[in-house]
């Protein structure tokens, strides 16, 4: 009876995962996934299969920004081998790794003891909130999915250890160093066993933990420290509002945080690229009422669900999920994503479904029946979102132009639209957005704007400004473009040692970018220098047999 009651569960939490989300599976490569996968030759040959370990997800150095994630990087290699740069594949893939998560998920429940509808409900409502669309929709979610697979390998084999043989305890140390070269938020992890064994265990077998957890907590602090020594410091260089605030702000902020995320899981009325807010005074609502209104939530949580044990560990889950994206450490890019949420709503299902299942036994009989049609509402309700935001994603001057209206202090936003308009023909609706770009994002500016305003200014023949742009570009961020079409620019002018020297710099941060070497290899003939002319022709046909102009 178990068996055929978990194949009827598994079938369920399938259907929920995959069906809202095949209206998706046409969307075009569209934000980063232009650089990260169609504009990137490091994925589309195994022999550069080393070079994912030197190099960062778009191809280029490392630095200090991080994005050092070859796990991820991986799997792009692999879908290319498949089905090259048929979308349909990458984007079955993510589909298919985020019905897994929800059996993951509903296994690690049962696990824990609890009972099997409440495992099988929140392992629907995880696959359903319309909050992890960011994640499934867009291929490059993808890094959530990953790492929300291993995450959940990870715990389910660390209580197996507990319970079965200490090998286990091996396995859950390499899922935890695979995670963290997936995504740096992985840090987490240990902090998830960590609540596990002071919640569910007793003080004798906490002790006969020391070993693994200590193994896992050396291993939590030597990757930041190894990250520090070969990459330098995560801090500085982030454009952000966030990031300009100071500690003391970006504390303030970190219960509307909380909050928003709570909203967007349980209730998501609007959904946006991302989501640019700071509070600045301890006066602000969201601090003081925000702050009351949490603490409510998670004594609420506590006192009404049962066991108590796992509403604790439960609520840990999700706030040490979240702990990463708090800005409270290391601010971020935004103040908040929604694919930051993949995780942390894992737990949250647990918790509603727990409540869902708390309330259902304590009304009346056809109470329940309008309590189930309120719970079947809602999962409509989630599927329908889905569908509808999955039509935003398949269209991404649609997706650019509203979300940049949700949130007007997104210069990503502005620049993608930008982009947009530039493909369409519109050059003076893209100089607007690529200005307005510039506009609102912090310090000196956003480097693709730059060099973005700088092809439009060389269209216009305004030369000295669009050269002036593109060094703009180069000095902000070494954007790799920026050096292709700079040297491409003084081609044209006929000022080929300036081209040289600009493209040999490019072309020795990014080896493997073909615009770059051909336009070097140009500057090369052109300059009379044939035998390196011929040299950077041969780098381009090695790395791209099919780019025509070699």
């Amino acid at each position: 009876m178990k068996r055929y009651i978990n194949i009827l569960a598994l079938i369920t939490i399938i259907l929920a995962a995959v069906i809202p989300y095949l209206n998706s599976i046409h969307n075009p490569f569209i934000w980063d996934e232009e650089v990260m996968i169609v504009g990137n030759p490091i994925i589309k040959d195994w022999k550069y299969l080393p070079d994912v370990f030197k190099t960062n997800i778009f191809g280029g150095p490392i630095g200090s920004s991080g994005f050092y994630r070859p796990v991820y990087t991986l799997s792009f290699m692999l879908d290319y081998s498949l089905w090259q740069l048929n979308t349909i594949g990458y984007h079955l893939f993510n589909i298919f790794l985020h019905a897994l998560n929800g059996i993951l998920l509903y296994f690690l429940i049962v696990k824990l003891c609890l009972r099997r509808n409440i495992a099988w409900l929140a392992g629907l409502l995880f696959v359903l909130f319309p909050i992890n669309c960011h994640v499934v929709a867009l291929v490059a979610g993808r890094i959530e999915l990953i790492l929300g697979f291993l995450s959940l390998l990870y715990v389910l084999s660390f209580l197996n250890g507990i319970e079965r043989s200490k090998a286990y305890f091996l396995v859950s140390a390499l899922l935890f160093i695979s995670s963290l070269f997936t995504k740096e938020s992985a840090l987490m992890l240990p902090f998830i066993t960590l609540a596990y064994a002071f919640v569910f265990l007793e003080k004798e077998k906490r002790q006969k933990l020391v070993l693994p957890l200590a193994v896992l907590i050396a291993i939590l602090f030597a990757y930041p420290i190894l990250r520090y020594f070969l990459f330098g410091s995560p801090l500085g260089g982030t454009l952000s509002l966030i990031n300009e605030a100071s500690f003391l702000e970006r504390a303030y902020t970190f219960p509307k945080i909380l909050l928003t995320y709570i909203q967007l899981i349980a209730i998501p009325v609007i959904l946006k690229s991302e989501y640019n807010f700071v509070v600045h005074t301890f006066k602000d609502p969201y601090v003081w009422l925000g702050g009351l209104g949490l603490m409510s939530i998670f004594s609420l949580i506590l006192n009404f669900l049962k066991p108590k044990k796992h509403a604790l560990f439960f609520s840990c889950w999700f706030l040490i999920g979240l702990a990463p994206y708090s800005n409270l450490a290391i601010p971020l890019h935004a103040t908040l994503m929604e694919h930051w949420g993949y995780f942390s709503s894992m737990g949250f299902a647990a918790l509603m479904s727990m409540a869902i299942f708390k309330t259902a036994e304590k009304i009346s009989r056809w109470q329940r029946y309008i309590f189930v049609t309120m719970i079947v509402s809602l999962a409509i309700f989630y599927a329908v979102k889905i569908i509808e935001r999955n039509k935003e994603w398949g269209d991404p001057f649609v997706l650019y132009k509203r979300d940049s209206e949700k949130e007007p202090n997104s210069f990503l936003l502005h620049c993608n639209l930008g982009v947009e308009y530039f493909r369409r023909g519109m050059l003076e609706d893209a100089k607007r957005e690529f200005i307005l770009s510039n506009k609102v994002c912090p310090g000196a500016g956003y480097d693709i704007a730059y060099n973005n305003l700088g092809v439009i200014y060389a269209r216009e023949g305004r030369i000295s400004e669009a050269v002036s742009y593109y060094k703009q570009s180069i000095a902000l961020n070494n954007y790799a473009l920026a050096y292709a079409n700079l040297g491409g620019l003084y081609n044209n002018l006929k000022m080929y040692k300036d081209a040289i020297s600009v493209l040999g710099g490019g072309a020795g941060l990014y080896p493997l970018n073909v615009e770059i070497l051909y336009q070097l290899g140009a500057a090369y003939y052109e300059d009379g220098q044939l035998g390196l002319a011929k040299q950077a022709f041969q780098r381009v046909e090695n790395i791209q047999k099919d780019y025509s102009k070699t």
